[in-house]
């Protein structure tokens, strides 16, 4: 039955032609048009592959393959054949491959329904006066099946982009055309079954979030359809919704939601903005007002429309995200992710969120208190509603692992047989992941794994592993009571190191150096991140400046990243938060200064004391010699008489 429906439809399909089609002519390449919100951009990459083909091979126009279909109001048709001396029965009958030159009035707009790249390879390849292309022409009231179907019969095109196989798929099975839909979805290799499981995944909240960009074709050149399956399996849904929401808010405030104009934005605007910060960086600033201006990006805007635009964009507060950060960000919050599933055990329908959230017991919780860690294991208590301790404590989990998630990295598996000796792989920190567990119970969180990983001692295992590393076990061994009492006694030495003070300096969002920035997504590179470890916590993360710098700092991306995926709080208390972290660095200032004049006291007091006894001692020796002397005088005294 399914294969009939298919037959009937194809035959349809076939009869439609039949009736819609008017001919084949060559027609001049300026006339060609082709829809500003078609699917399919044009890519500089696959027209310069044309055009080199161009160059070394026969442009092949006659071929019906490459012909290019367009569809034509009948009247603009018959005054074309008109102008152009000939017959509709010559267009149709198309003699010896041969077909006539069609001549349309000037500014006419013939429109195409694919071949964007061949055209435009043509256009910068051919000279003037052989500029044209075969079309075969369809008239305007061409159904909207037969259209899809002309439109998806490349040739000599490129394999559609991850983003065009996402709207063609979400299209088709919006519109109720499942066959057409399951036939085009296999057209990205391995697409398949991916997007399926997107599909599938939770009635569809994440699909949902991704349909909500459909309206901006101009994002959909960084969708990565390979990458799918990964972000369902990192289980962090809430921060992965954040962050689609995160792009639609950005854009659509960028054109006040105006849906007809989100539509305009093409992939060449979406590519100039992504990760730019022009509210901040005096750099982004000037280079994005001179292409908007000049209408390089927002082509398809007037100057109002694009002056408006600007106001907008000056107003943003970070980094503008797209799809091509969200997947570059997501590598970095999969490594943070991991870190965070070290303190819970997560269900088959958990995510990271609900599986901290229910070891959150609030009735454990003191008051209307909230507990925020204002530098490396030093916190501070500020009054806050029940409602916002667990926010701010599940977002402080996730800032530890942003500082730290170097130093925490996943367990390797063991398999039961290693069929090669490859190089073993980095193990996580044991003192970081203790410490970890420490900051999760102080800030409210109670699980096995926290209570697990609170009592190992990580002094011990380190002392342990230094013994073993000293004297390898295959060829040295210790009792095992003296190896007690040796970690006993390493571990007794560690107490002895007394803390670095801690920075309470604020980061800075702008600098003047042009090199500041590193890395706008993904990964920090190694440097910016043993700079910006010490900043990451929630009271840095949420100020905000007015300033504008040369350049934004690689601290600024952290802040971009973290919002993109987290949002801002409401209500913070921050300026308690500051307060108090000022006060905590006065009296720990205090107490470094009173240290300071102790040493000093104690340090003269010792020096008066040897002085005491160098007198005492010399003061001996001289009573020592003055005793000697006079024995001696009188042991003469004696040898005379």
């Amino acid at each position: 039955m399914r294969g009939s429906r298919s037959i009937e439809q194809e035959l349809r399909l076939e009869a439609e032609r039949f009736v819609k089609y008017r001919g084949t002519a060559r027609v001049r390449l300026e006339v060609l048009h082709f829809q500003w919100d078609e699917l399919r951009e044009t890519s500089r990459k696959n027209v310069e592959r044309l055009k080199e083909v161009f160059r070394t091979d026969e442009i092949r126009r006659l071929e019906p393959r490459n012909h290019i279909p367009a569809v034509v109001n009948q009247s603009d048709l018959d005054n074309a054949i008109q102008a152009s001396e000939i017959s509709a029965e010559t267009l149709l009958r198309n003699p010896d491959n041969d077909p006539p030159l069609l001549t349309f009035p000037a500014h006419h707009r013939l429109t195409c329904l694919h071949g964007r790249h061949r055209v435009q390879a043509a256009r910068e390849t051919l000279p003037p006066t052989d500029a044209w292309w075969t079309v075969d022409l369809y008239v305007a009231d061409t159904n909207s099946e037969l259209r899809t179907t002309l439109v998806e019969e490349y040739s000599n095109e490129e394999k559609p982009s991850d983003g065009e196989v996402y709207r063609k798929v979400r299209q088709y099975e919006r519109e109720g055309n499942a066959v057409e839909g399951s036939s085009f979805r296999p057209r990205a290799e391995g697409s398949s079954t991916a997007l399926r499981q997107l599909f599938d995944y939770k009635d569809g909240e994440l699909t949902a979030a991704f349909d909500d960009l459909l309206d901006i074709p101009g994002l959909w050149d960084g969708m990565r359809i390979s990458t799918l399956h990964k972000m369902i399996g990192m289980k962090c849904d809430e921060e992965v919704l954040h962050y689609l929401e995160h792009i639609k808010v950005v854009w659509h405030r960028l054109l006040r939601g105006d849906k007809t104009a989100l539509q305009k934005v093409d992939q060449a605007t979406v590519r100039a903005l992504e990760l730019k910060a022009p509210r901040y960086s005096k750099q982004d600033s000037q280079v994005l007002q001179g292409q908007l201006l000049s209408g390089q990006i927002f082509s398809a805007f007037g100057q109002q429309e694009r002056e408006a635009i600007w106001n907008e964009l000056r107003c943003i507060d970070y980094l503008i995200p797209s799809l091509f950060t969200f997947f570059e960000d997501l590598k970095y919050l999969n490594a943070c992710a991991d870190c965070l599933k070290r303190l819970v055990k997560l269900s088959r329908h958990d995510t990271v969120f609900t599986a901290l959230q229910r070891k959150f017991p609030y009735e454990s919780q003191t008051g209307d208190q909230c507990v925020l860690e204002v530098a490396e294991s030093t916190f501070v208590v500020r009054p806050g509603r029940a409602a916002d301790r667990f926010d701010l404590g599940y977002r402080q989990l996730w800032l530890r692992a942003m500082r730290r998630y170097r130093e925490m990295p996943t367990d390797a598996k063991k398999k039961k047989k290693d069929l090669l000796a490859k190089p073993g792989v980095r193990r996580a920190d044991e003192e970081v992941l203790s410490d970890s567990a420490a900051q999760a119970d102080r800030l409210g969180f109670k699980s096995n794994e926290i209570q697990a990983l609170k009592q190992r001692s990580s002094d011990r295992e380190i002392a342990r592993n230094a013994l073993l590393k000293a004297r390898k076990p295959d060829r040295y061994q210790y009792n095992e009571t003296v190896m007690e009492a040796n970690v006993a006694q390493i571990v007794r030495l560690f107490t002895t190191a007394v803390p670095m003070p801690s920075d309470y300096s604020s980061p800075a969002l702008v600098s003047e150096n042009p090199n500041a920035t590193g890395n706008r997504c993904g990964f920090p590179d190694e440097d910016a991140q043993e700079q910006d470890s010490k900043f990451l916590f929630i009271t840095h993360l949420h100020n905000e400046s007015e300033e504008q710098g040369e350049e934004i700092t690689s601290f600024f991306v952290r802040r971009s990243v973290y919002l993109a995926f987290f949002g801002k709080l409401a209500d913070l208390g921050m300026a308690e938060a500051e307060q108090q972290k000022r006060r905590e660095q006065e009296t720990r200032e205090q107490e470094t200064r009173e240290q300071e004049r102790l040493g000093q006291e104690r340090l003269g007091q010792e020096r008066l004391e040897q002085e005491r006894l160098e007198h005492e001692r010399l003061e001996r020796e001289e009573h020592e010699r003055w005793e000697q002397q006079r024995q001696e005088q009188q042991r003469q005294e004696q040898q005379r008489v």
